[in-house]
This record gives C-alpha cells, sequence and structure tokens, in this order.
C-alpha cells in the first residue's frame, strides 16, 4: 500500500501486479511483464510515484506510476526475490533474496550488502532516517540490523529466545 493510502498492490494468481484504490477497491491498473515473468515481491517508494516488483526467476523491474507503461529493468539477482523495500528518501532499493541482500540505486546500480547460505531473506525495513536496515530471515531464528550504505552489521537479535 501507498503511504498515503492511496492505491493498493497485490500479485494475482496469475503472477500479474494489479493496482486497485485502497479507498473503494476499484482496479486502476494492471501491470503484466513481458515473457510471462511471474511477481514474487512488490513494494512501493514512500511517495506512491515508483513500484518496484522482483520475480520468482531474479529479474527487477521498476514501475513509474504516472505512466503505468512497460517497466525499467533494473538488473537481476542470483534467484527468487523474497523482499523489496524502498529507502525513505526513494534513492536506494533493498532486495532480499536468495543469497542475502543487495542495495540498488534508481539507475541501476548495485552492491551486495549481507551474505546468507539457506533459504534467502524474508522482510526489510528501513529506520525512518535509512541510516538502518532490518532484515528478516532466512530461517526465522535471527534479525540482522545493518548500516546499508556499508553492509555491516550493527546487531544481531535471535528470535528463539524472543
Amino acid at each position: 500500500m501507498t503511504v498515503d493510502g492511496r492505491l493498493l498492490a497485490f500479485v494475482a494468481a496469475d503472477g500479474v501486479v494489479n493496482l486497485v484504490s485502497a479507498k473503494d477497491g476499484s482496479h486502476k491498473a494492471r501491470l503484466p511483464l513481458s515473457g510471462g515473468a511471474s511477481i514474487a515481491a512488490v513494494n512501493f517508494d514512500p511517495v506512491g510515484r515508483l513500484l518496484c516488483a522482483g520475480t520468482r526467476g531474479g529479474r527487477l523491474f521498476l514501475w513509474d506510476l504516472d505512466s503505468t507503461d512497460t517497466p525499467r529493468t533494473l538488473g537481476t539477482e542470483n534467484g527468487a526475490i523474497g523482499a523489496i523495500r524502498f529507502s525513505p528518501d526513494s534513492t536506494r532499493i533493498a532486495v532480499g533474496g536468495p543469497n542475502g541482500v543487495t542495495l540498488w540505486t534508481l539507475d541501476g546500480d548495485n552492491q551486495r550488502i549481507d551474505e546468507y547460505d539457506g533459504n534467502g531473506v524474508k522482510a526489510l525495513a528501513f529506520t525512518p532516517d535509512g541510516r538502518q536496515l532490518a532484515v528478516g530471515g532466512p530461517d526465522d531464528s535471527e534479525i540482522r540490523l545493518l548500516d546499508p550504505m556499508s553492509g555491516s552489521s550493527l546487531a544481531i537479535f535471535d528470535t528463539v529466545d524472543l
């Protein structure tokens, strides 16, 4: 859902992103991808102007919602994308895949900031100032708190003992 509560994005059974009004449920747009790529994760930027989507095949797409035409391809991850989160200033996109977290710019530049051996990242959240990134996964036993600029670990919380 957009931060202002205006739009809701969901992935239909056919793997296509749909946009609906969060106010009345009216259908606003259908955002298919060429080649029938199946969407696994979506996230709006904080302004509600951009929508990023990741596929089960690891491709990352960006729509400008002022024009829901063909999305721009940002790049490819190594495997299914499990989580996407825009930074609070909308300049970076954290993407969780099977092998860790990659930080992308809107220009398609990227930097791996955290590595995992296992099932991949399931959840991502930036602090409001964008200086920390919480990473959930891969096996639900811990939450990592990272510096998104350097990738350095700030804290690891063991969720088993909580």
